[in-house]
C-alpha cells in the first residue's frame, strides 16, 4: 500500500522548507487524475450557480486559495503541495 510505504521509508509528509510549508502526498496517476477532474467539475458548478445569483456566495476558502501563494507540483506517483515562498516570508 502506498499510505504505508511512505512513512515506513522515513519520507516527510509536512516539513518547513524556508519560509514555506510543504506537503508531500504519494498518489496513484490516475485516482489523482480523476480526482483532480470531479474537483473541478464540482467547482464550475459553484461558480455557475453563484453567477445566476446577484449576491455572490464564494466562501472564503475560495478567496483565500486564489490570493495565497500556493503551488502545486504533480510527479507520476506524488503530489507536492507548497504554501508560501521557500525565499521571503509571506503575510
Amino acid at each position: 500500500m502506498r499510505h504505508r510505504s511512505a512513512p515506513i521509508a522515513d519520507r516527510a509528509w509536512l516539513a518547513l522548507e524556508g519560509h514555506s510549508l510543504v506537503f508531500r502526498c504519494p498518489v496513484h496517476e490516475g485516482e489523482w487524475a480523476r480526482q483532480k477532474l470531479e474537483f473541478l467539475a464540482d467547482l464550475s458548478k459553484e461558480w455557475k450557480e453563484d453567477a445566476e445569483t446577484d449576491e455572490p456566495k464564494l466562501n472564503v476558502f475560495h478567496r483565500l486559495i486564489a490570493v495565497a501563494p500556493v503551488s502545486l507540483t504533480q510527479k507520476s506517483n506524488e503530489v507536492i503541495a507548497r504554501l508560501g515562498y521557500r525565499e521571503t516570508p509571506t503575510t
